[in-house]
């Protein structure tokens, strides 16, 4: 059997953008990888944050590999650790617009992660989404 057809992958750099304030990655742990078949397309990785500045509001993981198709909206399986005290259930996640969009579940309602965010918390990230 040959390779399969369509199938294309790499690296993967995001950038963790707060809606103010900001989040450095760790330089060994700032990478994922991505695949790509046919239109689907998955990202992975593990994320070590190096340093923050008074991060607030939406925390959107941006730079994904393909741009997502406009409209269509998927579901980001993201787990971490090493949080504010905040941020005890549940961490979520969707592919909307340009980015994974981080929340944390509490109360029955969708929070901002980036306020719980410090130097060493942890990230993991598996998204699958559809492009053009």
């Amino acid at each position: 059997m040959g390779p399969l057809a369509g199938y294309t992958q790499g690296i993967w750099s995001p950038t963790f953008s707060p809606a103010t304030g900001t989040i450095t990655l760790a330089p060994a742990n700032s990478t994922g990888l991505w695949s790509r078949i046919g239109n689907t397309v998955t990202v992975v990785g593990h994320f070590i944050v190096q340093s923050v500045s008074s991060p607030t509001g939406l925390l959107s993981i941006t730079n994904l590999p393909f741009a997502p198709v406009v409209g269509v909206e998927s579901a980001a399986a993201i787990t971490g650790f090493g949080f504010s005290a905040g941020a005890i259930t549940s961490i979520v996640g969707t592919v909307s617009g340009t980015a994974v969009q981080a929340y944390h579940y509490q109360a029955g309602a969708l929070n901002a992660l980036s306020v719980h965010v410090i130097a060493s918390s942890n990230l993991y990230i598996s998204a699958t989404y559809i492009t053009a």
